[in-house]
């Protein structure tokens, strides 16, 4: 499996082509694995939380989101997997064998509405369970019947739509639940661009990594913050990472 480190953590640049595969492979070994979606902001969050680093170090895998990022670790490749890409794929490539799909943290009220849709997107045949929860904090929120429903189902997908870092947090506590061979996924926005209640950026603007910039225009409130701040963050810990690949190849050319 191809990883590339950066700011400690390792991460993945097999691609979306390959990620399907390369979860079954790691299924396989009969065991539980954590998958966190990382970009900029993910990055920029570890300076202030040791918590958050600690959380992507044991993970099993740490996939690409942000194009930032991406091309950061490996210029030269599309390895950039975003959130509404890797549940397309998982969801189609799970469907030979049955897969159950639970999904924690749709808004409450809409459970009817996110699973007519996802049929809608990829079949009425698909197995999910979906528990809702509340705008709070993790200590909030009341996970015990979020565990009862993993105990009682033990779903081959557990997907957690809380918000970053909340939802990486709590991976770690559903990994703690779950003594059997599943992925455990937090994907953010991803439920709300199921709902619709937030629209994806267009395709165009995806391509060229100005992603951020139409969801600022869309949430400037929210988002202002999150795009200053932790962006002048992520670009020193950019600038960090290549002095420390220049450093290695200096070293390297010393010793020749």
């Amino acid at each position: 499996m191809k990883t590339k480190e950066f700011n400690g953590v390792k991460v993945y640049v097999g691609g979306l082509a390959n990620i399907a595969a390369d979860i079954d492979e790691l299924l396989s070994f009969r065991k539980t694995i954590r998958v966190h979606l990382c970009n900029a902001y993910t990055f920029a969050l570890t300076i202030e939380s040791p918590e958050l680093h600690s959380t992507l170090i044991s993970a099993e895998l740490n996939l690409p989101d942000g194009l930032p990022l991406s091309k950061v670790i490996s210029p030269f490749e599309n390895v950039q997997i975003r959130g509404m890409e890797l549940l397309s794929t998982l969801m189609k490539s799970s469907k030979t064998s049955s897969s159950l799909h639970v999904f924690y943290g749709v808004r409450e009220g809409g459970i009817k509405l996110f699973e007519r849709k996802l049929r809608n997107l990829f079949g009425s045949d698909i197995r999910i369970h979906t528990v809702s929860a509340p705008y709070a904090t993790l200590e909030e929120l009341n996970i015990d019947e979020f565990r009862d429903v993993l105990e009682s189902l033990k779903p081959d997908y557990i997907w957690i739509g809380l918000g970053t870092p909340k939802q990486d947090f709590l991976v770690d506590k559903v990994f703690e639940w779950t003594m059997y061979p599943c992925a455990i996924i937090p994907v953010g926005a991803v439920f709300d661009f199921v709902l619709g209640a937030t629209p994806e950026a267009p395709s165009f603007m995806r391509k060229i990594g100005l992603e951020w910039l139409f969801r600022l225009i869309k949430e400037p409130r929210r988002l202002i913050k999150r795009y200053t701040k932790y962006n002048i963050i992520f670009a020193w810990q950019v600038l960090r990472f290549i002095w420390q690949l220049l450093c290695i190849e200096i070293d390297r050319f010393k010793r020749s």
